[in-house]
């Protein structure tokens, strides 16, 4: 199931006119270093055993980044907050199974070691149920 829910927040995120104008369109399965800014890649990625009512799920937590060269902190989390908005107003579905829920969980911001590029990393929490 991780695999299908990824799938559909790239493709979701892909797919949102707000979140392709920030980041000139560039989404990521993972993090490159060698990718052009600006960017959002998926980070960390965990999933346990969801079960409640007699129904099987999936509870999936992972992070989102958006990396920016210009604009600073505020364009970071600017392109976060369009990625959230997109996945919120969107609900991807992957093709297994059904998202009950997603949730945004909190955010960060920070200057990376090479002081030109700006990270803010949000966490979300999904809920699926499985076919």
């Amino acid at each position: 199931m991780s695999a299908a829910l990824e799938a559909a927040v790239l493709a979701a995120l892909k797919a949102d006119a707000g979140v392709a104008a920030l980041v000139a369109g560039r989404v990521l399965a993972e993090g490159d270093a060698a990718a052009a800014f600006p960017h959002l890649a998926l980070g960390a990625w965990r999933s346990r055993a969801w079960n409640a009512g007699g129904e099987r799920g999936e509870e999936i937590v992972f992070a989102l980044s958006a990396f920016v060269r210009r604009g600073g902190r505020a364009a970071a989390l600017e392109a976060l907050g369009a990625a959230a908005a997109a996945l919120d107003g969107a609900a991807p579905s992957p093709d297994e199974g059904r998202v009950v829920a997603l949730f945004f969980q909190d955010a960060e911001a920070a200057l990376e070691k090479d002081r030109q590029t700006w990270r803010a990393t949000g966490r979300f929490r999904a809920l699926v149920e499985l076919d």
